[in-house]
């Protein structure tokens, strides 16, 4: 068994020899650019000078029709919100609600 493990050991320390030989290819990782492609120049340089010079002249706008404020129709009713009655409900329970916390949510019997 130690001798086994020997021969193993020094096949992972030193890989045998490649029996085949790499074949050089032609490389193809270039793009391939076809001959009636042509390349426009960019915008960036126009873009970077209007962004960069004085700001454009804006129009006054003519006050027009305003549609965007909510309208309720006339026989809906909107109800109290409830929330304030339950802030004033927790504020009255809070020294019940840090006792049941303290407690790993047990109730304890008095």
């Amino acid at each position: 068994q130690a001798e086994a493990a020997k021969d193993v050991l020094a096949e992972v320390v030193q890989p045998p020899a490649l029996k085949q030989q790499f074949v050089a290819y032609g490389d193809r990782s270039a793009p391939v650019v076809e001959p009636d492609v042509t390349i426009k120049m960019s915008p960036m340089a126009e873009l970077k000078e209007e962004l960069t010079g004085p700001s454009p002249e804006l129009r006054h706008v003519e006050a027009s029709a305003d549609r965007s404020a909510p309208v309720v129709e006339p026989g809906v009713k909107l109800k109290e919100s409830p929330m304030g009655a339950l802030q004033k409900e927790i504020e009255a329970k809070q020294a019940d609600i840090k006792g049941f916390a303290t407690t790993g949510a047990q109730r304890v019997a008095a």
